[in-house]
């Protein structure tokens, strides 16, 4: 895995995110951290040197609902889009 800095990050020196949520989720896909429980489950292992919790994910009527802060806040994630991508639901 590369360095951290490669994902998607909050840069306190620039203050802005740095690299894209398509450019993170994809690292999910890539570092086969995506594990599928069901139709409607997937959990999400952590990227190996980036961070240490896993998600789940789940698909609530035909929308996707992860348990990370970043959806809570936003209701949207890198987990819940690197799960459309690998369905093929999203495009780069």
């Amino acid at each position: 895995m590369e360095s951290h800095k490669e994902v998607q990050h909050y840069d306190p020196i620039e203050k802005k995110l740095l690299h894209s949520q398509i450019h993170k989720a994809q690292k999910f896909i890539d570092n086969n951290c995506l594990e599928k429980l069901g139709d409607r489950v997937y959990i999400c292992k952590p990227l190996p040197g980036y961070n240490k919790t896993k998600y789940t994910i789940e698909k609530k009527d035909e929308i996707w609902i992860c348990n990370c802060q970043g959806f809570k806040a936003h209701c949207n994630c890198s987990h819940v889009q690197a799960i459309l991508i690998k369905e093929g639901g999203l495009h780069q």
